[in-house]
């Protein structure tokens, strides 16, 4: 069981075991009865920085509601650097990062349907890259479209005579509320540890459609945590036939890597494992993935040939991402 310093004087055990903020929250918390007298008055610098957003805001209005809109970068987490409400009175911030990279500019949301987000920035003026919509419409299925693929004709039918309103498809936006007091509780390193050994554990060895997309999941979510690679282990799969095959396995890869670089462009994606066993297999796999290495473990088998004639043969192949 791992332990921080930080954790004394902390009630409890199932929060330092596994990941489970609830727990340490129910162990811990105390209640209080009291009324607003304990809080303090705004200090001098959020009064400035509000009075630096109200301006900002009568500029918003004036310009019929929008005062800037991204068209280039697709927001998420990690989209962009550390944003201030002033550039000149940074060093008042003690909290710092927007939604996007200035105040009050609205972000490109484009997973709750790439339609409505392109017609929400031309209907202000602006036009969105469309280097994004063939991203979306052609690798990147969005909120709007899983849902539609799940409606069956008599939902279809309902919404378009508009028997139901409310529907997910353009009210959900396909938006996760991340729980980041967790960050707090354990640190990023911890939770990223966490994640690798739920994707390392995550299911029972069968390749069935559930853990496909499940492993889909988890490798997103490793992803958005701002790590460079991926190594994706791919001997511990088994589909139907009781083993897969380098087309199966270039299918699975593409998949995860088309997941995970929707939210991390620039992740390096290894693969591990069998059925990757040749240079020529290693060879397969580049010319129909978007893979940049294979890493070898003892499933290789060398024979009788020098391991340095092996290492270069594996060196050998081109890898086209």
């Amino acid at each position: 069981m791992v332990h921080f310093e930080q954790w004394e004087g902390f009630e409890g055990r199932i929060w330092r075991e596994e990941i489970n903020v609830r727990d340490f929250i129910q162990k811990n918390y105390k209640p209080y009865a009291g009324d607003e007298r304990f809080l303090a008055d705004p200090t001098e610098a959020t009064d400035k920085l509000w009075g630096i957003l109200q301006k900002l805001q009568k500029e918003e209005r004036a310009k019929g509601g929008v005062l800037d809109m991204e068209t280039h970068v697709v927001s998420g987490l990690t989209a962009y650097g550390a944003g201030y409400i002033s550039e000149a009175d940074k060093a008042l911030e003690q909290i710092v990062g927007l939604q996007t990279d200035k105040p009050l500019k609205r972000a490109f949301m484009p997973f709750g349907g790439i339609k409505m987000a392109e017609e929400a920035c031309r209907n202000y003026g602006y036009e969105p890259d469309p280097e994004l919509h063939r991203i979306f419409t052609e690798y990147a299925p969005t909120h709007n479209e899983g849902v539609f693929m799940a409606y069956t004709p008599e939902m279809k039918k309902a919404r378009h005579s508009h028997i139901v309103t409310g529907l997910p498809d353009t009210y959900g936006r396909g938006r996760i509320v991340g729980d980041y007091r967790r960050v707090a509780l354990y640190g990023i390193d911890y939770l990223i540890k966490a994640k690798q050994n739920d994707f390392a554990n995550c299911g029972d060895g069968t390749m069935t459609e559930e853990i496909v997309r499940q492993r889909e999941e988890i490798a997103m979510q490793i992803a958005a945590d701002n790590h460079d690679a991926l190594v994706l282990g791919l001997a511990m799969l088994e589909w139907e036939n009781g083993g897969a095959t380098l087309e199966q396995a270039a299918e699975y890869i593409n998949r995860v890597s088309t997941k995970v670089k929707a939210v991390a462009p620039e992740m390096l994606i290894f693969v591990q494992g069998l059925p990757v066993q040749t240079p020529e297999d290693t060879q397969y796999i580049y010319d129909h993935t978007d893979a940049v290495g294979f890493i070898g473990i003892n499933n290789m088998d060398y024979g009788t040939k020098p391991i340095q004639d092996t290492v270069a043969a594996f060196k050998s192949a081109k890898i086209h991402a």
